[in-house]
């Protein structure tokens, strides 16, 4: 029998809640809604990034075959309205990436990334994710260990398998 699954989305694990100082009923998480979303030019092409009332909450780099980033956040955030990033972080975030794609040396640890609804596995491996210096390699099992968890290595692979954030959360693995 496999161990159960400890990472966030697409069905994360119910996480408890407090309402007037007491305990309430096992609630799932829920994505927030994306309020819009924008396409933008980089060296290695079309980008795209969706964002909440609070802060970036996806981000898509171009695809190997036809399927356009901005398409794809459009699929996935289907209420969103296309427009100029909303949020500062938003157009924070979108600089920064074409910065870096374009291969100024950047660190995108200051945008600010929009985590509610995610699992709790997910949410510190894409923090400890984030620490890792650019250019060093961390393997999962490193970055399980550093999140708490030395056991977790196939839960934290699973996690970056399905980051919403691509190069703000970077792949700590060559």
């Amino acid at each position: 029998s496999r161990a159960p699954r400890r990472g966030g989305s697409p069905n994360p694990a119910p996480e408890r809640y407090v309402q007037d100082g007491r305990q309430a009923a096992h609630v799932t998480p829920v994505r927030p809604t994306a309020l819009g979303f924008a396409r933008f030019a980089t060296a290695i092409g079309e980008c795209a990034i969706a964002w909440s009332d609070l802060a970036v909450l996806a981000i898509a780099l171009p695809a190997r075959q036809g399927d356009a980033a901005g398409d794809r956040v459009a699929r996935h955030h289907p209420q969103a309205r296309e427009a100029s990033p909303g949020v500062p972080t938003a157009r924070a975030a979108a600089a920064g990436i074409a910065d870096l794609l374009a291969g100024r040396r950047r660190h995108l640890r200051e945008i600010e990334l929009d985590l509610r609804g995610l699992g709790d596995l997910d949410r510190r491996a894409y923090a400890a994710a984030r620490e890792v210096t650019p250019g060093q390699i961390v393997t999962y099992g490193e970055l399980a260990a550093r999140i708490g968890d030395p056991d977790a290595a196939r839960e934290v692979g699973a996690a970056m398998a399905r980051n919403p954030f691509p190069i703000v959360v970077p792949c700590p693995r060559a």
